[in-house]
């Protein structure tokens, strides 16, 4: 048996490690809210990506990614916010995020079998997964895979 006053030790020990783990989430989740509004791309949830893929001939660029990950972070902060990158993706793609922790997060994942974040995958303007994109951080592979798979599936 626990006494009394070692309960309520293991409570309190209890409750900070809490507000560790609830602060770090809050944390991590503002700076990720923070690097896509500073990506400076346009937010569009999948269906709206689409319906103006749809009517605009342009393949998607589906992004599925939490606010709190500290890599999709990353990819917002060093790849979407990258001017090279943007134009590649304003000439050829609709950009689409969905998030994680979400509805949409989880249809996206079972239709796509998708199992972790980031994960971008290249979409038909039908919604057809045509490919994955490898995950780097490096500006101008991020432009050049891109350019590859607007090429190539231009001619599908």
């Amino acid at each position: 048996m626990i006494d009394k006053k070692r309960f309520i030790s293991l409570a309190k020990f209890a409750g900070a490690i809490g507000a560790v783990v609830l602060g770090n989430y809050l944390l991590q989740s503002y700076l990720g809210k923070q690097a896509i509004k500073n990506s400076g791309i346009e937010v569009l949830s999948l269906q709206e990506a689409l319906d103006k893929a749809q009517q605009t001939d342009r393949l998607v660029l589906a992004d599925m990614s939490a606010v709190y990950c500290p890599t999709c972070r990353k990819l917002s902060n060093e790849i979407f916010a990258n001017a090279q990158v943007q134009q590649q993706i304003a000439s050829n793609y609709v950009y689409a995020r969905i998030e994680y922790s979400s509805d949409a997060g989880d249809e996206f994942m079972q239709k796509y079998q998708v199992s972790g974040f980031p994960t971008v995958l290249i979409l038909d303007n039908q919604g057809q997964k045509l490919t994955p994109v490898p995950l780097t951080f490096d500006p101008n592979k991020y432009t050049n895979m891109l350019a590859t798979a607007a090429a190539e599936y231009a001619k599908l």
